[in-house]
């Protein structure tokens, strides 16, 4: 992966958000897509060496495109201005939890997320976490998580420090996201997921506590049918 060209591509996008622009520059983009598909090959077998969740996955498997699902963008804002991964057990739609990676100019970050969960598993979720709330802190409190994690999103656009955050609230959870910033020169250097790798393994318990709870629920609806 050319992390400089992607970062140069990524900035001139920014600059240059229409189809005309995009369509004239598709093979670089598609060049630099592949590469970064091999990363998080990369990755995923790194990681697989803990959680044999996930094995079978590739970077295909795990990597967004950069097109905008949505049908009403603006036409100012054709596409997105980043390249993005979802490592979970299933693949990038995955409903578990799993590491989120995301490189984008001057807003580079991985995360331990689910993403809107449907309304029975997030149900499951914040029963959890309001019964286990002290073992669920004990996780967030960990010294080893807090020197990467610096952010949890309850919900879309309302972050929340670690420090600050307030477990009372968690039934307005229909997001949720431990985040570690991270400078763009990461990214930038050819040897980035050994370090992605790093910060990823401290999320196992976070990880395995979210996941218990879906697999609980899943478990439970099975046994109704």
């Amino acid at each position: 992966m050319n992390a400089n060209a992607t970062f140069n591509f990524l900035k001139e996008l920014r600059k240059n958000n229409t189809r005309e622009w995009f369509y004239e520059h598709a093979n670089e983009y598609d060049n630099l897509h592949y590469s970064f598909e091999k990363k998080i090959d990369e990755l995923v077998h790194l990681l697989e060496k803990h959680n044999t969740e996930l094995s079978g996955l590739d970077g295909r498997d795990c990597t967004w495109r950069i097109y905008r699902n949505n049908y009403f963008v603006s036409e100012s804002s054709q596409f997105k201005t980043n390249f993005a991964a979802f490592i979970a057990k299933g693949g990038k739609k995955s409903p578990y939890c799993g590491y989120y990676i995301h490189i984008e100019p001057d807003n580079c970050y991985i995360a331990g997320s689910i993403w809107s969960p449907e309304s029975l598993v997030l149900a499951q979720i914040r029963k959890d976490i309001t019964e286990r709330n002290h073992e669920f802190e004990a996780i967030l409190e960990d010294p080893e998580l807090q020197m990467y994690y610096t952010d949890m999103e309850l919900q879309e656009n309302n972050p929340e420090t670690i420090d600050s955050l307030q477990l009372k609230d968690i039934q307005k959870l229909n997001k949720l996201a431990i985040i570690s910033r991270i400078d763009d020169s990461v990214f930038q250097n050819s040897n980035w997921t050994s370090q992605v790798y790093n910060r990823c393994t401290v999320l196992k318990r976070f990880q395995s506590f979210v996941n218990e709870s879906i697999e609980n629920n899943l478990r439970m609806r099975n046994y109704a049918l």
